[in-house]
């Protein structure tokens, strides 16, 4: 909540609504679990709404290629200003020299463990920096 407040907006969650988590409980197994697949109502009314072949996937989708997409793209000068212009409070609690070896990769030859290495690292310094004195040794 105070993420998404932060940038003025306000999460809403309607799947946990009191009436919807009542209802969901109060109904038999059958009819929540249909051909293996759970979320059996919400599926039916989609139909017409999804594709069918949305609304019968068993699996999340994939998001790698975006995120390596989007750090190429849009994070390199937030990643290096974060991580490399200084002394980085992450530091303290992660390998920073492969961290380091992750944004070389940038502009060539970046993986999607590297991309998210390298946002992790990135939301955990700036965390630190708002949430933390780094001047005293962390405790991790």
């Amino acid at each position: 909540d105070i993420a998404a407040a932060s940038f003025g907006v306000r999460p809403r969650f309607p799947l946990l609504d009191r009436r919807i988590v009542e209802f969901s409980l109060g109904l038999p197994a059958a009819k929540a679990v249909r051909g293996g697949l759970d979320r059996a109502i919400v599926r039916n009314a989609l139909a017409g709404i999804l594709p069918a072949r949305i609304r019968a996937r068993s699996h999340k989708t994939y998001f790698s290629e975006n995120i390596v997409h989007g750090v190429e793209t849009y994070a390199g000068g937030t990643v290096r200003e974060t991580l490399f212009d200084g002394t980085p409070a992450v530091a303290q609690c992660m390998n920073v020299d492969e961290v380091r070896q992750s944004f070389d990769r940038l502009g060539g030859g970046l993986t999607a463990t590297d991309a998210r290495v390298l946002l992790m690292a990135t939301t955990l310094e700036r965390w630190l920096d708002d949430h933390v004195d780094t001047t005293d040794q962390l405790s991790v």
